[in-house]
């Protein structure tokens, strides 16, 4: 199968020299032939793609990589699942030639893609990932929802489906052990938990194909938090092909700009690195500067 390499980043800002964090993404769809006219849905931000695993921290290089790559439990686990370091899987995503000789699972490899955010972009979509009630959580909620996710990853599994199908055949020998029938109940209630993910797509879907448990729970957390801003709070300006009903997003909307426009001033700041500032970055920086006072004033007030 070919792949898939998206190379965006949220807001349209600069990645240049800057932290940023990719996001492995696997298909939800064998082909897009049939969206290429207009692409609509009504399915969020996971319509096409979902993530594999979770956020990849380092700094872009100008040449379509990170470098500085923070090495952290999830870097780790690509790394084993993969058999390869990580520079070596992100380097041959979309470029089936560079992929390294020894990659495992190759064949799901080679459908991937990636995307690309500015780090801070994303913290601030993590921003609520710590307020959800998991203890007392009302029917039907985001927090139930969320509840039953970390559920699934309290007893990871921890047979593979050749060894499951092998105890499904000592089951109807009737030669299973009682420890090995207690394996096998397991296995069949963690299947079922891991279905209720906030993966888009059977195909792909991380929380049964890698190693997750509870060490993974904040990422988790992080990762549902990100999705969901992006399947509510932004989805009309980020997706303005979708259709339905049009959400009042416009408070979320505003602070959201009012956060990318700070970085950006800051990164103008950066640019010219104390030299004198004059055009229209000049104008922008004497506006920005009216706007973050009225912004002060207004929270005292």
């Amino acid at each position: 199968m070919g792949s898939f390499y998206s190379s965006c980043s949220i807001s349209g800002m600069t990645l240049s020299h800057q932290k940023t964090s990719i996001l492995l993404l696997t298909p939800n769809a064998e082909s897009l032939s049939e969206h290429l006219n207009m692409i609509v849905s009504n399915d969020g931000c996971q319509a096409f793609f979902s993530p594999f695993g979770f956020p990849i921290h380092g700094i872009y290089d100008d040449y379509g990589y990170i470098t500085n790559i923070k090495r952290d439990k999830n870097v780790e686990m690509l790394e084993e699942y993969f058999g390869v370091d990580i520079d070596s899987i992100l380097r041959g995503i979309g470029r089936e030639r560079d992929a390294h000789k020894d990659i495992k699972h190759k064949e799901f490899y080679h459908t991937l893609g990636m995307t690309y955010f500015r780090t801070e972009v994303l913290e601030y979509l993590e921003r609520g990932w710590d307020q959800y009630n998991l203890e007392n959580p009302k029917k039907y909620s985001s927090d139930e929802f969320v509840q039953k996710l970390i559920s699934g990853l309290e007893k990871p599994i921890k047979i593979t489906d050749e060894e499951y199908a092998s105890l499904m055949r000592k089951k109807l020998d009737k030669t299973i052990t009682d420890e090995e029938r207690e394996i096998m109940m397991e296995y069949l209630m963690n299947s079922v938990r891991t279905e209720r993910t906030y993966i888009a797509s059977y195909k792909g879907n991380m929380f049964k194909t890698l190693p997750l448990n509870m060490d993974f729970k904040e990422h988790v957390l992080k990762q549902y938090t990100m999705i969901s801003k992006l399947g509510f709070e932004l989805r009309r300006t980020l997706m303005p092909s979708d259709y339905g009903s049009q959400e009042n997003n416009w408070s979320y909307l505003y602070k959201f700009n009012d956060f990318v426009n700070d970085l950006l001033v800051e990164d103008i700041k950066g640019w010219y690195d104390g030299d004198d500032i004059d055009g229209e970055e000049a104008e922008i920086l004497r506006m920005h500067q009216a706007v973050v006072r009225n912004r002060k004033i207004n929270s005292i007030l």
